[in-house]
């Protein structure tokens, strides 16, 4: 029988240990949240998802799942780091919105709002462009109900909200676009915070958000 120089659970430790540091110094690079896009930060952190993928070929020998896990994760990374400074692919419209407000907006600027869909997707008539139900008038159409209504929303915007100094330089546009994707970050009265879900930027896509828009603008009647 042969013999090992090392006992083979020694062995196996360092395997383990080698493996632990090859994924412990190949994270997925993230953009800091601080990040603004200039030409010496967008080096910087192009960089710095660069170093991350030059161990994918030892990482792969190792860890076949993590190495291709890395490359998909960095992938996305560097797409969100293109968005961030501006660029929009020519799918952009079909896009989920996602959470920054930066982008959603730079979007928004170039998508022309459908009101007929925006309604239909509103009143749960019509499926997202993730083929989510989203069901707005569930909570907005009903008097008394758990969200204020749909009806105003535009002269509550116009009369009350853009007023108020936490909206101060807001458009219509990205004060909805805020109450949608961020529900939580204020509070009509009465109502309570934690009802509205906040993954709806998983739930519609860039261009249902520029159709509901457009919908809401059209709900100015007048208030009580």
């Amino acid at each position: 029988m042969a013999r090992y120089k090392y006992p083979i659970f020694f062995v196996i430790a360092l395997t383990l240990i080698g493996v632990g540091y090859i994924l412990a110094q190949t994270a997925t690079p993230t953009i800091p949240a601080d990040f603004e896009c200039s030409q010496a930060e967008l080096i910087f952190v192009q960089y710095d998802f660069q170093v991350a993928l030059d161990t994918f070929d030892e990482q792969y020998l190792q860890s076949p799942d993590t190495a291709l896990a890395l490359l998909y994760d960095t992938g996305k990374a560097y797409q969100q780091l293109a968005l961030k400074c501006g660029y929009l692919p020519p799918d952009f419209a079909s896009l989920a919105a996602g959470t920054d407000m930066a982008i959603i907006m730079n979007a928004l600027n170039d998508l022309q709002g459908d009101p007929i869909r925006g309604q239909a997707i509103y009143n749960n008539l019509e499926l997202s462009g993730t083929a989510d139900q989203v069901a707005c008038a569930g909570c907005h159409e009903s008097e008394g109900g758990t969200a204020p209504l749909t009806e105003g929303t535009w002269t509550r915007w116009d009369e009350i909200h853009r007023l108020e100094p936490q909206f101060e330089g807001y458009t219509f546009a990205q004060y909805i676009v805020e109450s949608i994707i961020y529900p939580n970050a204020y509070i009509a009265e009465p109502y309570a915070e934690g009802v509205m879900p906040i993954d709806f930027g998983e739930k519609l896509t860039l261009q249902d958000l520029a159709d509901i828009i457009t919908f809401l603008e059209s709900q100015d009647q007048l208030l009580d």
